[in-house]
């Protein structure tokens, strides 16, 4: 409450919130929660109360709700962004946009209006993924060619020797200056990635052998600082990986 910073309402859910939430021009929230299809919902500002909630309309996956000027909810349905109307207890499907892969942004909007998404598009050959994005013109009802902003490395299935980021999906965000300023309509994309582990070449003098199970600070591999590691992978019950890293007299556990 703006009043005494108390809390006025709270509304808990059987699949948890991922994304952040958005409010209409009435005031009305919007989230998005569950996946695998997740739900949109609509919450009532001053009471905390449902409005409406519709399965298959909201893919929560760490995404953001968006609402458009004219009154639009923009939000990921299951591999398809998409322009939901809210119709007071109801909601209807305004457009859909599939994609190949389901790890999207939230959308934009422009200055005009525009909507913009970017997504990250798994390579089927190269090591390398793409981050790739589409612009609409006409409020969502259609989207341009997708464009390749970048290539890049994710953090998906990588990491030091023993260890597998395989939860380490990339979301990639957007936004787009809407101020009067000099840089209007400039698109801004961020995405996390990770060294260039593959072809990086570490040109160090000494190497220690990673000896399994080293899984814990006791068990760890002891490493002077500056050198590097090399694994062999062994078939054992746990794959996590623990190193010690000693500089003179101190000591850490990575």
């Amino acid at each position: 409450d703006p009043s005494d910073g108390g809390e006025r309402w709270f509304l808990p859910t059987i699949d948890p919130y991922y994304c952040t939430p958005a409010t209409g021009p009435n005031g009305v929230i919007y989230a998005t929660i569950g996946q695998h299809p997740g739900s949109l919902i609509a919450i009532d500002p001053v009471l905390g109360t449902l409005n409406w909630s519709q399965s298959g309309m909201g893919e929560s996956r760490g995404n953001a709700v968006t609402v458009h000027p004219n009154g639009t909810i923009l939000a990921h349905g299951v591999n398809a962004p998409q322009g939901v109307r809210d119709n007071g207890m109801t909601a209807t499907i305004g457009w859909d946009e599939a994609y190949p892969c389901p790890f999207y942004s939230g959308m934009a909007v422009g200055p005009n209006g525009e909507v913009y998404v970017a997504w990250d598009a798994i390579d089927q050959v190269n090591a390398a993924d793409n981050l790739r994005f589409r612009q609409s013109g006409n409020n969502g009802a259609s989207f341009n060619a997708e464009i390749n902003a970048t290539t890049y490395l994710t953090i998906f299935g990588t990491g030091a020797p023993g260890f597998n980021r395989e939860r380490g999906i990339s979301f990639p965000s957007i936004t787009v200056d809407r101020s009067t300023g000099s840089q209007r309509g400039r698109i801004y994309l961020s995405w996390n990635e990770s060294l260039n582990h593959q072809d990086e070449n570490f040109v160090l003098a000494t190497f220690v052998n990673e000896v399994e199970s080293n899984n814990t600070a006791a068990t760890a591999n002891a490493a002077v600082s500056a050198a590097t590691s090399a694994a062999s992978v062994v078939a054992t019950a746990s794959m996590a990986s623990t190193r010690h890293f000693v500089d003179n007299s101190r000591k850490s556990s990575l």
